[in-house]
Formats: structure tokens, sequence, C-alpha cells
């Protein structure tokens, strides 16, 4: 890419939130967005210049009744998306990453850009393997959108895993008490729809169908969220801080697998429902990696059950249950699974 035209734009870009010019500043991005594929490393300083200016707009406060905004949030996170591996693997990645997460804070209540928002987010958070001030205030925003039973679920799930991937980083302790507050009433709903208690006016058997796989998904990408990051460098207390991550995964499973048991009992006939369940479990395998053992007999008991009933989400359980303890001593695991599920 021809150097001089990164530089006219990022010059434009500059002129263009100078004049407070919205749609002019959305075009730049969007044409910034479109180059972004081919800058590398090389570019590190035309990138903190892009980043300079558009940190400018946090004092706009922009709102949904403004013209324009909608289409800026989406360029501009775009944008942010498109450059996000350069930014977080550079010698400035603290300071970007946390310019980039307030952008991302600031469009998420602009109704048409959530999506990008919350996207950008994500990609954000989930490259962090240590913890940043701004990533409180990503927990708070997104435990709040969450929480709002207006919006839409599938981007209240979105949210929750960004408010999971920055929790990940926290103290142990912080995180602890973090999921249990989010995660016990999501337990008690997940109970109520066990028993056939619907907590709205339909009590339909699609209505409860729909309530059950949403709880599930909140249970699913939380405990998914909480998966150890690789670090070639583990010092002594991040390793056990890694120990305590593996912990939180370990009661929330224990808490949920009674629960998980008799959804599956209520809601056998239900291809989907058991769908979610099962991908709750490969979740929580994914996180607890090489330190699953102790759920074993758990895992057991539940693909005991669906083995003949629904068989393609049984072998799909399965085979996660496998290739997760294949590092240990796959042998002994084969023969026990093999005389659990025959028992």
């Amino acid at each position: 890419m021809p150097s001089d035209s990164s530089s006219m734009l990022v010059k434009l870009l500059g002129e263009a939130i100078s004049e407070a010019d919205i749609c002019k500043v959305e075009a730049i991005c969007y044409l910034l967005e479109r180059i972004a594929d081919y800058m590398t490393e090389n570019d590190a300083i035309t990138i903190s210049q892009i980043l300079e200016h558009c940190a400018s707009l946090l004092s706009w406060h922009l709102t949904d009744d403004i013209y324009g905004a909608s289409q800026l949030g989406k360029s501009l996170m775009n944008l942010l998306y498109s450059l996000s591996h350069l930014i977080c693997t550079g010698t400035e990645a603290d300071k970007q990453e946390t310019v980039c997460m307030e952008l991302s804070l600031a469009f998420i209540n602009i109704t048409d850009s959530t999506e990008e928002a919350l996207k950008n987010l994500e990609k954000y958070v989930e490259s962090r393997t240590t913890h940043l001030d701004i990533m409180d205030r990503v927990i708070q925003k997104c435990y709040d959108y969450f929480n709002d039973d207006q919006k839409p679920r599938r981007l209240r799930i979105c949210a929750l895993r960004c408010l999971g991937l920055s929790l990940a980083v926290h103290e142990s302790d912080y995180v602890l008490k973090s999921l249990d507050s989010i995660l016990t009433p999501r337990l008690k709903i997940l109970q109520m729809l066990a028993e056939g208690c619907l907590p709205t006016s339909s009590q339909s058997t699609k209505s409860l169908e729909e309530e059950c796989i949403f709880e599930l998904d909140v249970l699913s990408s939380l405990i998914g969220t909480q998966k150890i990051q690789a670090n070639s460098s583990v010092s002594e207390s991040q390793l056990k801080e890694k120990n305590l991550s593996k912990r939180a995964v370990h009661i929330v499973l224990w808490q949920s697998m009674p629960l998980l048991l008799n959804l599956l009992r209520n809601f056998s006939s239900s291809e989907i429902l058991v769908e979610k369940i099962c991908d709750v479990l490969r979740s929580g395998l994914v996180a607890v990696q090489d330190d699953a053992e102790a759920l074993l007999d758990s895992y057991c008991i539940v693909l005991d059950f669906i083995m003949l009933k629904h068989p393609v989400a049984a072998c799909k359980l399965a085979k996660s249950v496998v290739l997760i303890y294949s590092s240990n001593n796959l042998n002994d695991l084969v023969v026990k699974l093999a005389i659990q599920v025959a028992s």
C-alpha cells in the first residue's frame, strides 16, 4: 500500500474530526478499513495517528438520534477490528487497546452499531492475558446490557462473552464472586424451567424450550470464556491464578450438573435442547482442560442417558471427552468410559 495514500487519509481524518463532519469521518474510516489488510507492523506510526484522531470522537458523546452516528459506528468498529492483529501485538498494545475498548463502549448504545461494537470489544478483550483498568468498565457496561431484557438475546449473549473474557484476566476472588452473582439467578430460572414453571405468562412447551435454550446459552458462554489463555512464560503466581480459574469452572459445573440432568430427563425429546446442554458440557471441558478427570463420572452419566435417544449429540460430546483426556492416559479413559456407559 503506498504510504502517501495512507498519510493522505490520516490527514483528511484529522481535518474531518476537527470540522466535526460526521459523514466525512465515516467515509474516511470506511476507506481506511478497505486498506487495513495491507498494513503491516511497519505502519505502526500510521496506526498510532489513526487511533489518536479516533480517540477525539469520545468527546462527541454520540447518541441514537444524531444523524450518521450508527453508520460511523459500523465503519469505525470495522476499521478497529481490521487493525486488531497489529494493535494487539504492537509495542503500545496496552495504551492502544484501551482506546479501542473505550470507543467500542461508546458505540454499544448506538442501536444500529451495537453488534459491531460488541464484536470489536470481544476481539480486544479476548486478546488480553493481563488486566487493564478499562476492563472494569467493560464488565459493568456489558453486565448492564446483558441484564436488560429489552435488548436482543443474541446481543445480550455477545455482551456476556465480553464480560466473561474480561473477568478471566481479573483476580480469582473477584472472578468467583462475579460468576456466583451472575449465575445464581440464571440457575434458579433453569431450575424453574426444569420443573415446568416458566416465569412468564405463557406455559407452552415451545416457550419453555426457548427459555431453556437462552439460559443454557448464558451458561455455556460464561463457562467458555473462562478457558485459560496460552502463555509461554508462566510465573508461580500466574500458575496459581490458572488453578483458581479452573476451580471456578469446576464449581460452576458441579452446581449445574444435577440441574442439567433434570433438564435432560424432562426435555429428552428436544434435540436442540439436548445439543445445548452438550454445548455447556463441552465448554466446561475446554475450560478445565487437563484437570477434568474429576468430572468424568458425571459426563459418563450424561452420555449413558443420551446415547440411544440422541446419538449424534452423544458422539460429539464423547469425542470432546476423549480429546481432552487424551493428554493423560487415554487407555484408562476409554476403559472407564466403556464400563460406565455399558453399566
